[in-house]
């Protein structure tokens, strides 16, 4: 009986495995501290504290596409060269690709860069995540991805429009808003995107190994 109990137990941690296999994020292949030592902050760049909230898309093979980055306080030059060191590193840096249902999928893939530079040493640091959940993780956790099919109709080739929305711990999105847009986007066009934004599928935030519920942002742009 011992060991029929035994082995229904490793069964059960077997299957559970083979489910979170199932589905995962897209994570660095040899992690974070790998990815922020790539990128190379030049000389130039004045002593300070920088900041970026960074998302890109991580295909089925596990290569990074087109970074976009946002910042404020940086000046406009300074903020451009730290920009240009991240693309820079993106095109080193391999991941594990995403898997939904046990299909490795293309996803978007949010991230932070902390950059801490003095006359003594220049510190670079990646993080999973763009501080929207801080209070209840702490900036150890992986945001939320999102995998990517089609895009919302009726906007123009310029459109660039950022969204917010809760995903929960099953990955279902909720309480979608637009928090900016260019000026010229149309209602029919952000309708679109917020409907669009609902649709999902979503693969949920990790905190120390568990699926947990998240602030999820991402920009639709082309």
């Amino acid at each position: 009986m011992r060991k029929l109990l035994l082995l229904a137990m490793m069964m059960n941690a077997l299957i559970a495995f083979a489910a979170d296999e199932d589905t995962r994020l897209a994570t660095v292949r040899e992690g974070t501290s790998h990815f922020a030592q790539q990128i190379d902050i030049p000389s130039r760049v004045p002593n300070g504290s920088f900041g970026m909230g960074c998302a890109s898309t991580v295909n089925h093979i596990g290569r990074m596409g087109r970074v976009v980055c946002r910042w404020e306080d940086i000046d406009t030059e300074v903020g451009s060269t730290i920009y240009d060191r991240i693309v820079r590193a993106s095109r080193r840096v391999r991941f594990h690709p995403a898997k939904l249902d046990g299909v490795q999928e293309l996803v978007w893939y949010s991230f932070s860069v902390g950059i801490l530079k003095t006359n003594v040493e220049t510190r670079v640091r990646v993080y999973e995540h763009q501080f929207q959940d801080t209070d209840k993780y702490g900036d150890n956790y992986q945001g939320a991805q999102r995998v990517l099919k089609g895009y919302p109709a009726g906007c123009n080739l310029e459109a660039s429009i950022m969204v917010q929305l809760e995903i929960d711990a099953s990955g279902e999105p909720s309480n979608v808003r637009i928090i900016d847009h260019h000026a010229d986007e149309t209602e029919r066009c952000l309708e679109n995107v917020k409907e669009h934004a609902l649709q999902g599928p979503y693969i949920p935030a990790n905190f120390e190994g568990r699926a947990v519920s998240s602030t999820y942002l991402q920009l639709y742009s082309r």
